[in-house]
């Protein structure tokens, strides 16, 4: 199970590669493969998150087929909407949310065809177009459907309530832990998303995103300004859908997984554009130099603390010391075995051959 799910993991990884290339280059994109393997939250998810990680696959996955089936309008390969409407699929047969890509898809294609109308006022290359995207919203619903007995009761239906409580999620009560307080899940402050990822993500991130964000005007002459503007729909807007709705968040911010690898991507395009903005061989050495102290701390934080690597929190909030006690750290209770080992080892050791009897009371769940 853990080598599966880490199997789907290292997807999401490859194809967040794939779509820095598309809008930067090869060198970007292998850029931010290095990052998302150097994530460790991410990583340390990809072998035990069964629900967040194979929706982020689909979900970056649709990103990638989305921008080259936008590309190749008003008349996309069958190819790349066959493969769009799998990766829509497989997103909306893991959670309901991802009926949001279908707003995505029509919203940029209505744009890119109105731009093809208005360029060479030519009504009859529009007819494919419409055709293609008909066949991938029909093919991707029913695809999402075809494993989910509760969507296929009801498909007009069931799924959109299903969306609704997705956004909302409040069937229980739940405290977490956060800023040394336990607070409720269903009403997290509004900065709660931010803080998670800004102590949570490694400064290799956090530098190549700042660096972009920073010099945009300046970064976005080196960049096809239509995939641009596309990745950070896909980045930030789920981020303001969550604000406005807000929806109940928990375990960390592994809800909101799948925004990961597309922001990798952008902060992929700041290291390009910092390599690009090198004038000279000497100052592209210290920018690729600087990559590379930045890469050491994440790197050996996971080779000495694997396979926890999911309880990763970066030298901003004093790494796992630091967040100990002040947010939640070891949500899937992977060191549950580790303890119990040990429990076991020093009862063999102190009282050998005696039996050792254990007691335990209510729910592992409630307080």
């Amino acid at each position: 199970r853990h080598f599966i799910n880490a199997f789907v993991g290292s997807f999401a990884m490859i194809y967040t590669g794939l779509i820095a290339r598309k809008v930067g280059g090869w060198r970007t994109g292998c850029i931010a493969v290095l990052i998302m393997m150097l994530s460790a939250r991410f990583v340390g998810n990809c072998m035990n998150n069964p629900k967040d990680i194979p929706f982020a696959l689909g979900y970056t996955a649709s990103i990638y087929y989305m921008l080259a089936f936008i590309e190749q309008l008003p008349r996309p390969s069958k190819w790349t909407s066959l493969f769009l409407s799998a990766s829509i699929a497989i997103t909306i047969g893991t959670r309901a949310g991802g009926i949001i890509l279908f707003f995505y898809l029509l919203l940029f294609s209505c744009v890119s065809l109105l731009q093809t109308y208005l360029s060479k006022q030519a009504k009859q290359t529009l007819t494919p177009a419409f055709f293609s995207l008909l066949s991938v919203i029909l093919l991707s619903y029913l695809g999402g459907l075809l494993f989910w007995p509760y969507g296929l009761a009801n498909p007009l239906i069931h799924p959109f309530l299903a969306l609704q409580q997705f956004s909302n999620f409040q069937v229980f009560r739940m405290s977490t832990l956060f800023e040394g307080f336990l607070i409720e899940v269903a009403h997290p402050p509004t900065h709660y998303l931010f803080e998670w990822i800004l102590i949570t993500t490694p400064f290799l991130f956090l530098t190549g995103l700042g660096v972009f964000l920073i010099a945009f005007k300046a970064a976005i002459k080196h960049f096809s300004v239509r995939g641009l503007i596309f990745l950070a729909w896909t980045a930030f807007f789920p981020l303001v859908y969550i604000l406005i709705k807000k929806s109940t968040l928990y375990d960390s911010w592994r809800h909101a997984l799948f925004i990961y690898p597309p922001l990798v991507a952008i902060s992929a395009l700041g290291w390009e554009f910092l390599l690009r903005f090198s004038s000279s061989q000497k100052k592209g050495s210290l920018v690729l130099l600087f990559f590379l102290v930045q890469a050491f701390e994440p790197l050996n934080w996971m080779i000495r603390n694997h396979p926890h690597e999911y309880v990763y929190f970066n030298p901003i909030v004093g790494g796992l010391p630091g967040a100990f006690k002040n947010f939640e750290s070891d949500y899937w209770g992977n060191s549950l075995r580790q303890g119990a080992e040990w429990l076991a080892y020093y009862h063999l050791l102190h009282h050998p051959g005696k039996r050792a009897v254990v007691r335990a009371e209510g729910s592992p769940t409630e307080p």
